[in-house]
């Protein structure tokens, strides 16, 4: 298999891929809901850990993806989204 090329889309899309969003305390889980609305979720938005201090929450959500395109402008929004650190 050549790993530098992307896989064909029809071998990959449609799908469904699961997410885990960390973002710190300036982060609004309401914003990942707004973003969500937009899309075809098969979870919701789910709180996850926060971090000792507090400053960290992580945020789980499970999104079905018709194809690339798609699932690159869901991941483009949440990482815009303030206060986000991390996309898993």
């Amino acid at each position: 298999m050549d790993w530098t090329k992307e896989p064909e889309e029809s071998k990959v899309y449609p799908a469904t891929h699961h997410f885990r969003v960390i973002g710190d305390e300036t982060f609004d889980a309401q914003t990942l809901h707004e973003i969500c609305k937009e899309y075809d979720l098969r979870a919701p938005v789910e709180a996850g850990n926060a971090s000792s201090g507090g400053k960290y929450r992580s945020y789980q959500v499970s999104v079905h993806f018709p194809d690339r395109a798609t699932h690159h402008r869901f991941h483009n929004a949440v990482k815009a989204a303030k206060g986000v650190k991390v996309v898993l």
